[in-house]
């Protein structure tokens, strides 16, 4: 017997695959199925019917697919089930709860085998699915026997389906997630090519420019040279070996002019490509990432499969609400988010909602609450897992966290409530003197903590006691793009997710003070720890820096100022994921690739602040530079964005500017009119009035007539840009390629 050929075993591999995602949806759709079944029991008989008649579909096609691949013990248990679904269907067997859980353990079997994650007892299994189907009473109408079960579930679509809309089925195919990964990767690196182009395409600029410079200074040439052929009149040898060069230079100014022509064709043309370009690769990089989205709707059966288990288990009555799980995130999140969300469900059960005669002697309806939401604001979504059980007990927390040594009982008596909460997410933090299988296992918050910042979200908790608790986590759509501010540190420049940077200031050392050893800073009536990135990255520093910037980094309650030797930009940027040797390397989360092709770190604000907490970071000495005279030249800054406009604030501060700021153009109109301005930065797209017509406004002042503009925008067409010089701009910056020394080297020229 010859050994399988290597294209036959791929093939069985290949079949292995789409069989696990096949019988993985089948399962869900089944667990949410007879969850309906069992929680409804006022369901019309219509509905009952197609319900039973779907769980009967899914049954048969698991039945068949386990035979295809030959898994014979999926097999078996798919048809148990289907001949119990037929029963129902014939109404010859009512869904008791006995009978519920017995169908729940084949779906759990059916999940273990599909996993190889554990064993089972399949023959006891089998005997018990037969057993439901024993000869009973035949029933002349299909019967809906309540179940009376003790959970409840409600799901509330912010977005419900149009009654008369159109239910097609779009035509589908089973793509990998690796090879959409790979794909991603790709189109990532299009949109690198594109920003080089764009790169090139600026140096081609830098080019005619140089060719302009030199035409100007001919021309002062060509005047002397007509001067001389005057002189010279009809004896040109007079002039000697001059006439021979002044003729050379004046053929290469005409070579010039047309080697000026062919450049400024060339970027034109080189322009035009890379927009083309770029919207290329965005509407693929678009195009992929929706491929990757998942609706949260697609998790939320085992969680409610889950509530009503552990509910029973601990004898509770619940009722599980649902808002908002039409949400759409990227399937690696969703994944990692899947086990934290069910553990705060099962800690909701077992730690927040009382027994019904507990909920009784308080005057609580004897079924509890729990709510789970979902709402997405533009690049990140909000969860919420909610209860309306006991609340957090802020003494019994104090006490056990001095009880494990996590803090000193003197200490423990500053923190405020909140500071209290937080101690729940301390590792094998935990309120319970016994564990449980259901509580845990001892296993405390910390591992939601862990998986929350692992996604670059953040987990905040707030409670009140008697009246319940509420986890609430901040998460990204999708981890394969990131806002970031990108910042230099010593001679290297790093990428600091932009959602975890509170606000950016100024840095004087002179400000700091010591507090048990640890220096500090107070910002706004906070104390805060302040330390240098380069100490917390242990890299190698430098002394006399110049211009130095602190960054207020924030994750749920804790802030900490972090000096960074400048502020580059802020910017979208590509997530490129690490190799698995350097996945959990502390203090960074992943890298990104620029336009110029340098590799930078993007790094994780949670590990700086454990790092800045755990131990002593060393200090360098910093010989404070002498500070430049005052310019006493004021600009004023004009954007709708407080974090670009603080950003652009503390860079022409930096410089020496004074600045005033305004939010838009109407506002920024009456700040000129408080005291002379010398310069206006104006974004574009703002509320009001937008900076075109901020522009055009300005100019029709005569006391503004020369009053120098610059526009900072995203908008980069063609068309933006001449609608911004002819209402009167000096100069034109676009964001996405925009950095701080052409801003400053554009307002020097412009004010020199």
């Amino acid at each position: 017997m010859t050994d399988p050929s290597p294209s036959s075993k791929r093939q069985t591999i290949e079949l292995q695959q789409l069989f696990q995602m096949e019988a993985a949806e089948h399962l869900n759709t089944m667990n949410r199925l007879l969850l309906e079944l069992e929680t409804a029991a006022d369901m019309p008989r219509e509905q009952y019917e197609a319900t039973v008649r779907e769980l009967f579909r899914v049954a048969h096609s698991i039945k068949g697919a386990a035979r295809t691949v030959g898994s014979t013990d999926i097999e078996q248990i798919g048809h148990a089930l289907e001949e119990v679904f037929e029963e129902f269907r014939r109404g010859t067997l009512a869904l008791t709860p006995s009978a519920a859980d017995i169908l729940y353990d084949g779906l759990d079997a059916i999940e273990i085998l599909l996993g190889s994650t554990g064993e089972i007892q399949l023959e006891n299994l089998l005997a018990s699915l037969k057993g439901l189907t024993h000869p009973k009473s035949q029933a002349s109408e299909p019967t809906v026997t309540s179940t009376n079960t003790n959970v409840t579930i409600i799901t509330h679509e912010l977005e419900p389906i149009a009654p008369d809309a159109p239910l097609g089925r779009d035509e589908t195919i089973r793509v990998g997630l690796g090879k959409l990964d790979t794909l991603l990767n790709e189109t990532s690196n299009l949109l690198s090519l594109h920003m080089s182009i764009e790169e090139r395409t600026d140096q081609l600029r830098t080019l005619r420019d140089k060719h302009r410079r030199w035409q100007k200074k001919w021309r002062s040439v060509q005047t002397a040279y007509i001067q001389l052929l005057r002189i010279a009149g009809d004896k040109p040898e007079a002039l000697g070996g001059w006439a021979d060069l002044l003729e050379f230079l004046h053929d290469t100014q005409n070579y010039m002019q047309n080697s000026a022509q062919l450049i400024q064709q060339l970027e034109h043309n080189l322009r035009d490509d890379a927009i083309a370009l770029g919207l290329t690769a965005a509407g693929l990089q678009s195009g992929v990432r929706a491929m990757r989205l998942l609706p949260f709707e697609t998790l939320i059966a085992g969680f409610r499969r889950m509530v009503r288990d552990v509910a029973r288990d601990l004898g509770k009555e619940v009722m599980f609400q649902t808002t908002g799980t039409h949400v759409e995130l990227d399937r690696q999140v969703l994944e990692k988010i899947k086990d934290p969300v069910m553990h705060l469900l099962r800690n909701a059960i077992d730690h927040g909602i009382e027994t019904p005669d507990m909920r009784g002697t308080v005057g609580k309806p004897a079924q509890g609450l729990i709510l789970l939401s979902l709402v997405q604001r533009g690049s990140r979504v909000h969860l919420m897992v909610a209860d309306d059980g006991r609340g957090i007990d802020a003494e019994r927390t104090r006490r056990k966290a001095v009880t494990m040594g996590l803090i000193s009982s003197e200490d423990v008596e500053k923190l405020s409530e909140s500071e209290v909460y937080e101690l729940l997410l301390q590792p094998g933090m935990t309120t319970r003197d016994t564990v449980s299988e259901i509580s845990g296992r001892g296993v405390g918050l910390d591992v939601v903590r862990q998986a929350v910042e692992a996604l670059q979200g953040q987990l905040s908790i707030q409670s009140k006691p008697g009246d319940g608790t509420r986890f609430e986590i901040t998460l990204p759509v999708s981890l394969s793009t990131l806002h970031c501010i990108m910042v230099k540190s010593g001679e290297e420049t790093y990428a600091i997710p932009s959602v975890s940077v509170a606000r950016v200031v100024n840095y004087h050392q002179e400000s700091e003070f010591s507090m048990t050893g640890q220096p500090m800073l107070t910002l706004d009536g906070q104390v805060m720890p302040v330390t240098f990135l380069n100490d917390l990255l242990e890299r190698p520093t430098q002394e006399n820096m110049s211009a130095q910037f602190a960054l207020v980094l924030a994750t749920a309650e804790k802030r900490l100022a972090v000096v960074v030797d400048d502020i580059l930009a802020e910017q979208e940027i590509m997530v490129r994921n690490l190799s698995t040797e350097f996945s959990r390397v502390r203090n960074i989360s992943g890298a990104t690739i620029l336009a110029n092709g340098d590799v930078v770190i993007i790094l994780n604000v949670s590990d700086l602040m454990k790092s800045a907490q755990s131990r002593t970071v060393r200090r360098r000495q910093i010989v404070a530079p002498t500070p430049p005279a005052p310019q006493q030249r004021r600009i004023l800054v004009v954007d709708d964005s407080i974090t670009t406009r603080t950003l652009q604030k503390n860079i022409l501060e930096a410089a020496g500017y004074e600045v005033i700021t305004a939010t838009h153009g109407v506002e920024a109109l009456k700040k000129l009119e408080t005291g002379p301005v010398e310069l206006v930065i104006s974004d574009v797209q703002m509320p009001w009035m937008d900076g075109f017509e901020l522009t055009a406004q300005i100019r029709k002042h005569p006391q503004y007539k020369n009053l120098p503009i610059i526009l900072v925008t995203s908008l980069d067409s063609p068309e933006n840009k001449e609608m911004g010089f002819r209402a009167g701009a000096d100069a034109y910056i676009v964001k996405g390629v925009f950095d701080q020394n052409e801003l400053l080297q554009t307002i020097k020229s412009l004010l020199h």
